[in-house]
């Protein structure tokens, strides 16, 4: 939004939220960071946790941000994503997903790699003609001098069980990493809800 007068409450503000949210989050990415990337096999409610406190200190800072290039990359890569899930095309995901792609929940690794990871994909794609699956990005935290982002937003998933429609929402977090370009290393799914008011056949 464009401000007319130079020292406006609301630029104040702006600035104030912006400066905090860029100390709030390279702290405490600093502290997460070493630990994603020396422990690839540390507890996923531990890394999920941390990584979640890392980007929630940015708080309400978001609604006065305005994306920065890195920043738009992701989201287009998230788009590309969406777009391959709604096509139920796996090709994409492999210009996407870094090598040693994961995806977990707070309990468990699902996936251990992107040839894992895009495999299932492809064989749940084929068994239920009903799955539907989008991220949407809420904030996304940067950690530049590592080349490291972290994202988190809305997941949303339909897929056909026991012959009803499910239609499932939760938080998610994903960490990207920048080598050249940016690949999603690692997707972790909080706890989801049913919605039952959107349930039918299938």
């Amino acid at each position: 939004m464009a401000l007319t007068r130079l020292f406006s409450p609301q630029r104040l503000v702006r600035q104030a939220l912006t400066t905090m949210k860029g100390v709030l989050v390279l702290h405490s990415i600093s502290i997460v960071t070493p630990q994603l990337i020396r422990n690839r096999h540390a507890q996923p409610k531990a890394l999920v946790s941390a990584l979640w406190f890392c980007v929630s200190l940015s708080g309400c800072a978001s609604l006065f941000h305005h994306p920065s290039p890195d920043e738009i990359s992701i989201i287009q890569l998230r788009s590309l994503l969406n777009g391959a899930f709604a096509a139920r095309d796996t090709a994409p995901l492999r210009r996407i997903y870094e090598p040693e792609y994961r995806r977990s929940t707070m309990a468990a690794i699902l996936m251990s790699s992107a040839d894992s990871s895009i495999r299932l994909w492809g064989d749940n794609f084929g068994r239920d003609p009903h799955l539907r699956v989008t991220w949407n990005p809420g904030r996304i935290g940067f950690r530049m001098d590592r080349g490291i982002a972290v994202e988190t937003g809305t997941r949303y998933e339909t897929q056909c069980r026991g012959g009803r429609l499910e239609h499932w929402t939760g938080p998610y977090l994903a960490q990207w990493q920048k080598s050249g370009r940016w690949e999603l290393v690692h997707e972790a799914e909080g706890a989801s809800r049913l919605v039952r008011d959107k349930a039918g056949s299938c």
